[in-house]
């Protein structure tokens, strides 16, 4: 994870809200006993040709999650930065926009 800001906000802090955003995409929907609607199913992004099409679908996805589950911030950038099919993993960077603080961000993510 690479955080830019160093801002401390309380619980508008860019680091509470990356790590929540992390520990939201690397969560499976349905893995939470309690909570089964939580998380994203990113892993089927890793089987999926890397092409254009397909990082817009992603970014198009994980969009939906983030403004369900993480009001506090507008996703302004996705890069689908690496993939390794073999080890079932992607790497993605998010541009973030935190809408209270007006704080810029990026946080990158591996998941899978």
């Amino acid at each position: 994870m690479i955080t830019v800001s160093t801002v401390n906000l309380g619980e508008n802090d860019m680091s509470h809200i990356t790590q929540a955003i992390e520990q939201l995409l690397r969560t499976d929907k349905g893995e939470r006993f309690f909570n089964r609607d939580f998380g994203a199913k990113p892993v089927d992004l890793m089987f999926r040709p890397n092409t254009e099409e397909t990082v817009m679908l992603a970014a198009s996805e994980i969009k939906e999650i983030l403004d369900e589950y993480e009001p506090r911030v507008v996703v302004t950038e996705f890069t689908m930065v690496d993939s390794d099919p073999d080890e079932g993993r992607i790497k993605i960077r998010l541009g973030l926009f935190n809408t209270q603080t007006q704080v810029e961000d990026s946080v990158e993510v591996v998941v899978g």
